[in-house]
């Protein structure tokens, strides 16, 4: 028997009808031990459901990182920028270097004619300043 569920967001927006399970992400929930030794297990068979569907579960998370890497926000996070600016940066390595496993030949294509475009409007803008 499926078990169906409803998201708060999609009660909120009027589609209040449950979904099945597949619709929510399903987390692993390791039991945890208090000071006492007790062993609690919160959640049945260590799972346990995301309170939003996938669909608003992905806004909110998209909303909370735009939040943390704007430097405007009151929710600013400069570690978490220059660790997200990290992954960006070893990302296009990886895929520009083509001895790398990751080498992606469009990507590279795509990289190598923003450079070239840059370059040309550099010599435009000099050549129009010398002017």
């Amino acid at each position: 028997m499926e078990e169906f569920y409803t998201c708060p967001a999609c009660a909120e927006e009027g589609h209040g009808e449950p979904q099945p399970l597949e619709a929510f992400y399903v987390f692993a929930s390791k039991p945890y031990a208090r000071e006492d030794g007790r062993i609690i297990v919160k959640y049945k068979d260590n799972q346990r459901r995301s309170l939003l569907c996938r669909r608003h579960h992905n806004l909110a998370s998209t909303a909370d990182q735009r939040a943390r890497l704007d430097p405007k926000s009151d929710r600013y996070d400069s570690a978490y920028h220059e660790k997200v600016k990290g992954y960006k940066r070893t990302y296009k390595q990886r895929k520009i270097d083509p001895t790398s496993p990751d080498y992606d030949p469009a990507f590279h294509e795509r990289q190598k004619a923003g450079w070239r475009a840059a370059q040309q409007r550099k010599k435009q803008q000099k050549a129009a300043e010398e002017e």
